[in-house]
């Protein structure tokens, strides 16, 4: 056999010599025959020209082997020589002048240029005209040699090397080599809180090749680990949340959740899915993947450990604003799960739930907030809202209860709660936020009319408040909201009485009649100093005679304003009565 024929055709030989040579500048160094069996690959199409190869060389001697392998184009393809040369700590340093100590002709488009960075050890630096990939050969793939990982004070320039070459690990290793490759990007990942390396990796890392790994093909603990390394670039920052989505990461990562995976990897897949449905840009394709009803699923009883549950049901609060969604979590049969997660959640998990159903109620028509209510949810809510001690979760779920108030059933279930109120009364006291103080009162106003009189009675304490809240000014609809559910509680006598045993609650209201008052609007305040001329006693109208409130309606008669004419009538003739008595009197 012609010892030409057993070298690739990009390989020079020489035919004066008993073995194949290089075609040196010193003419010395000798070519190792390939094996026969090796099967030698063309360069791939395309790629052109020839890249001269230069290395320094002198002093102590190692042997090094080294692959040639072609950047994803097609395995790596054996280019086997021995060769002297001196061993340094750091690198061969590639020259590009004709001094060099010896050269070899490569007919690729690759310069291939190698690093010792220890006696036993060689590294290839792949290069093409516009970038790098790094491959490790020491023997097998398997014994490929693993660069430190860098420190998280480490250099960009060391980053980026040390994930090029993991990265080219993961395509042209073993399963050893592969999973190595992995425990390295984890470790690097982990320790990256300026999330430095994990802008590389959305850079120069091929996150195609790293969720194929997630495919159900893989093995399991190859799956586990790209799972894991996909959770941390998907929670690290924005820009590598965006490799993984424009990857098409979230169809595999769904898979995974849905897939019979150790519990521990579907919590990775889940991790990440979370921190990529929270981008409002990313949150539409769950629908699209059809991740909705592996969501459902994910948050049932029994599916999963709690942790999976919780983030599951974060992911789909992530995406319930979407129209599709919500229509999906409907027709699917999302709402029993939903409502299920808030009697037996974490707390987190219930909160998420609330703000679901929350957003199904608010967002849909009568008829999925009375679906809501028959799946059940109301007895879990009104008991969250009665145990809980967590602020955020007793606000959502006032939110989502103010929603499903407006369905008959559920109204009737309000109705007949005490404690439900008793529980409004202490918001309103509490303070805190207004607009969930305007939920708290709209409530009061709306089903107040089929409460009983023990209940509203427990309620006088709120009553200040309600007065305070009539002079808020913006958003103007707190006043109509505060001055309906103190109009609903003045049907009650000892409620009345309350409300004036304060005389601030008078003045207030009378300052609030004021026609230089503009921010207020003057239609509630009115109502209520008629509910309290015509069941207050003449002691409370002579004191709201005393305030100026006669004045005040006067001028407010004059602009016509409803009912502002009758309050005058009642509590002028009211006043001009005590000033007869006291004259007989005298």
């Amino acid at each position: 056999m012609d010892s030409r024929n057993r070298y690739p055709p990009w390989v020079e030989v020489s035919i004066n010599m008993d073995e194949a040579v290089l075609v040196l500048e010193k003419g010395k160094e000798v070519v190792s025959p390939l094996d026969d069996e090796v099967v030698l690959e063309e360069p791939p199409s395309g790629k052109r020209g020839n890249y001269n190869h230069y290395h320094e060389e002198a002093g102590p001697t190692h042997f090094c082997k080294v692959i040639l392998a072609p950047k994803l184009e097609c395995l790596p393809m054996p280019l086997d020589f021995t060769k002297q040369f001196q061993a340094v700590p750091r690198e061969f340093k590639l020259k590009t002048n004709t001094d060099c100590a010896w050269r070899v002709t490569i007919k690729i488009c690759y310069i291939v240029t190698f690093k010792l960075l220890t006696p036993d050890t060689q590294k290839a630096i792949v290069f093409n005209d516009d970038d790098i990939e790094v491959v490790t050969k020491c023997g097998k793939h398997d014994d490929a040699f693993a660069v430190n990982v860098p420190a998280a004070a480490a250099s960009r320039s060391d980053k980026s090397l040390f994930i090029r070459d993991a990265f080219a690990r993961l395509q042209i290793g073993g399963l050893d080599l592969k999973l190595k490759a992995l425990a390295s990007l984890l470790e690097l990942l982990g320790n990256d809180p300026a999330a430095e390396a994990a802008n590389i990796v959305a850079a120069d890392g091929d996150v195609a090749a790293l969720l194929r790994m997630l495919d159900a093909s893989a093995h399991s603990a190859l799956r586990d680990r790209a799972a894991a390394v996909v959770a941390l670039l998907a929670t690290a920052c924005s820009a590598s949340r965006k490799a993984v989505f424009d990857e098409g990461g979230l169809g595999p990562l769904l898979r995974v959740l849905d897939s019979a995976s150790a519990p521990a990897t579907r919590e990775r897949a889940v991790v990440a899915i979370e921190a990529m449905t929270a981008d409002a840009g990313s949150a539409w394709a769950v629908s699209a993947y059809g991740g909705v009803s592996i969501l459902i699923n994910a948050c049932r009883p029994g599916s999963g450990s709690l942790a999976v549950q919780a983030l599951a049901v974060a992911a789909i609060k992530n995406v319930v604003s979407i129209d599709d969604v919500r229509s999906a979590l409907v027709e699917e049969g999302g709402l029993p799960v939903l409502v299920d997660l808030l009697a037996c959640g974490t707390t987190d998990t219930q909160k998420n739930a609330v703000i679901c159903l929350w957003s199904i109620a608010s967002m849909g028509d009568l008829e999925t907030q009375q679906q809501i209510v028959q799946d059940g949810a109301l007895p879990p809510l009104l008991q969250a809202l009665h145990i809980t001690t967590d602020l955020d979760l007793q606000n959502s779920v006032l939110r989502a209860i103010h929603v499903l108030a407006v369905v008959p059933s559920a109204a009737r279930i309000l109705c007949s709660s005490p404690l439900f109120f008793a529980q409004l009364t202490d918001l309103m006291r509490r303070g805190g936020s207004i607009l969930l103080q305007q939920m708290a009162a709209d409530m009061i106003a709306d089903l107040a009319p089929g409460v009983s009189d023990d209940t509203k009675r427990c309620m006088a304490p709120c009553v200040g408040t309600l007065v305070k809240m009539m002079e808020v000014a913006k958003p103007a609809s707190v006043q109509e909201s505060a001055g309906r559910a103190l109009l609903a509680l003045m049907t009650l006598k000892s409620n009345r009485k309350e409300l004036v045993r304060d005389e601030k609650n008078l003045t207030r209201l009378v300052q609030m009649l004021n026609p230089r008052n503009e921010e207020i609007d003057k239609k509630h305040p009115v109502s209520v100093l008629l509910a309290l001329a015509m069941g207050g006693g003449n002691g409370t109208r002579r004191r709201l005679a005393d305030a100026g409130a006669c004045q005040h309606l006067q001028k407010l008669a004059d602009a016509e304003v409803p009912c502002a004419k009758k309050a005058l009538q009642r509590i002028s003739s009211s006043r001009f009565k005590s000033l007869l008595s006291r004259g007989w009197n005298n």
